[in-house]
């Protein structure tokens, strides 16, 4: 992720020193107001930003044999685990699926917040009509923080629950295992240490079978980590 949002950076910083003088030149003397409701109408920012589209289809491309390699050893070692004489078929109808939903949770969350996050450094940069150079920095800073914090919070929180999917899908694929549990680790959240208690031999619940959803703060999910809601799922 981190050269990925470095090679983002390249190109917006690019569009960038083509496109200040255009903008700048255009909204000169205009009021705050004015000038916001021109680039508004202009969609100025787009030829500075990411082509979302165009940079979807990169991250699905770079995305998909990293979640494959993680459901795959998940999944094998979970049939290892249960010490059945058995291959874990990544390729399988299911196996398939699921990876293909990684991928598209990750790739419809990442490149709208980029875009976001740079429309909203555009836009404080113009309004307080800093310099070509000052709003570059900004430019920067912000992928400065793609590079270091949303990179990693990203690898750390689509790796797990890739895992947590292959896992369970090596449970399923071995023919042994009838149900599950949540099990938590030291420092889980408020919402993991409720299911914990819910979900366990004797809990209020109690182990469920593998196809049934564990219900996790505001969610529903068959895994850790793949509830789809920010709060129950970042690490």
């Amino acid at each position: 992720m981190k050269k990925y949002f470095r090679d983002q950076e390249r190109e917006v910083l690019t569009n960038f020193d083509e496109q200040f003088r255009r903008i700048h030149g255009a909204t000169s003397g205009m009021s705050t107001r004015k000038m916001k409701a021109w680039i508004k109408e202009q969609k100025a920012f787009d030829s500075i930003n990411i082509n979302v589209k165009q940079w979807d289809e990169t991250l699905t491309e770079g995305l998909t044999p990293y979640i494959t390699l993680a459901m795959e050893t998940a999944g094998q070692d979970a049939i290892e685990l249960l010490d059945v004489d058995l291959d874990f078929d990544v390729h399988s109808e299911i196996s398939e699926a699921a990876i293909g939903a990684h991928v598209r949770k990750i790739v419809g969350v990442v490149n709208p917040e980029t875009f976001d996050r740079i429309e909203a450094t555009l836009t404080a940069g113009f309004d307080a009509g800093e310099t070509m150079n000052q709003i570059a920095e900004r430019i920067r800073t912000e992928f400065d923080f793609a590079k270091q914090v949303r990179s990693l919070r990203i690898a750390r929180t689509e790796i797990n629950a890739a895992t947590n999917t292959g896992n369970l899908e090596g449970y399923k694929q071995s023919g042994v295992v009838e149900g599950k549990e949540w099990i938590n680790g030291l420092g889980a959240r408020e919402s993991h240490q409720i299911a914990g208690a819910r979900y366990r031999e004797g809990g209020s619940i109690g182990p469920i079978s593998l196809d049934e959803d564990f219900e996790v703060g505001d969610g529903r999910t068959k895994s850790p980590g793949n509830t789809g809601i920010a709060k129950e799922d970042i690490n």
